[in-house]
């Protein structure tokens, strides 16, 4: 009895572990469209149009795009001047959001759709240099990040857990 209750909360944590990996993970490269994914309806991915005014004096940019059929909502990131991927709407239901805030320097913008099952292709990426009262290239800012994403935590957690089950068992079983 006691077996197939660890076998059971073994696949449990895994399948707890996959979903954990598989959904709304933010990724670095995200500039890079991902082959794994594909094209999951055949609708394609939405079009950024271009920023306008670029070069942006004001630090506010509106990301404009066409609906596209069979996408529930937009995934909206953005890159920074430093290389920084973040994603700012996990679940946007409209074609067009405003950012303000933005500081001097060159910034990326993409979207990726997101079907009823899964996250979609990513789109095209637009740039725009930001100049804030004159000043090009703003220095960078050094802001603190946690070098271990949150997935790989709770997966470790989760993961270690099971082990630990699983040894309690197996010395139960040969004592």
């Amino acid at each position: 009895m006691k077996k197939k209750a660890y076998i059971s909360l073994g696949i449990v944590s895994f399948l707890l572990v996959s979903i954990l990996f598989s959904v709304g993970k933010v990724s670095t490269n995200s500039e890079i469209n991902n082959p794994k994914i594909g094209a999951i309806t055949g609708s394609g991915p939405a079009v950024l149009k271009p920023i306008i005014p670029s070069p942006n004096t004001d630090g506010i940019v509106n990301l404009r795009w066409d609906l596209v059929p069979g996408v529930v909502a937009y995934s909206i990131h953005k890159i920074d001047p430093n290389g920084v991927s973040t994603r700012l709407v996990r679940n946007f239901r409209g074609n067009s959001y405003k950012i303000s805030g933005l500081t001097s320097g060159v910034w990326k913008f993409q979207l990726r759709n997101i079907y009823w099952a899964d996250f979609g292709e990513w789109s095209n990426i637009e740039t725009v240099e930001v100049i804030i009262n004159g000043v090009r290239n703003a220095p960078a800012v050094d802001t603190p990040s946690n070098p271990i994403p949150t997935e790989i935590i709770i997966g470790s957690v989760i993961i270690g857990a099971i082990l630990i089950g699983i040894l309690i068992w197996i010395k139960k079983r040969n004592s």
